[in-house]
């Protein structure tokens, strides 16, 4: 099943109406954010190596075991310091969980990729399993360090987080 991709569009500042709030829950994007807390310090954090010469760059996020999912992805710069881009959602609505990142590949050298949310059982039972897959892709196809899984039990709610450093080549 082919999915659709968006461009990212920034803007300055996000406004909040119920209009704008409306509309984001048919078509969101990623948006520029005036200011937002750091991510996590970089030191150790694991790479996605993408062409820098290759075409755009598109996350996506996915959740297993037909589990409901809320999330939010952020792009920040290469320090970690400053977010400059953002994008939430949910699972379990039509919109594709797929965003085309707009600086070029070469643009994104060194920037972070991060993404957090949770994931609720439907019907809490015993014994659910979560699964929450974090892909980064370029030209359609995967990137080398570019899927990242997290599994494992699924009581109610399961929180999760992860990052990836883009290392342009």
């Amino acid at each position: 099943m082919p999915t659709r991709s968006r461009k990212s569009k920034q803007t300055t500042k996000p406004k909040t109406t119920a209009k704008t709030k409306a509309k984001a829950k048919t078509a969101p994007m990623l948006v520029a954010v005036p200011k937002a807390e750091a991510a996590p310090a970089a030191d150790d954090v694991p790479v996605a190596t993408i062409a820098a010469a290759g075409g755009p760059v598109s996350v996506e996020i996915a959740f297993g075991f037909a589990q409901h999912g809320k999330y939010t992805i952020q792009l920040f710069d290469p320090a970690g310091a400053t977010e400059l881009a953002r994008e939430s959602g949910v699972s379990t609505d039509p919109i594709p969980d797929r965003f085309t990142l707009s600086p070029t590949a070469r643009q994104l050298d060194r920037h972070l990729v991060q993404w957090s949310g949770a994931v609720d059982a439907f019907s809490p039972a015993p014994a659910q399993q979560f699964s929450v897959i974090f892909d980064v892709t370029q030209d359609g196809a995967g990137v080398p360090g570019g899927h990242v899984e997290k599994t494992g039990p699924l009581t109610v709610t399961q929180a999760f987080l992860g990052i990836l450093r883009l290392v342009a080549k």
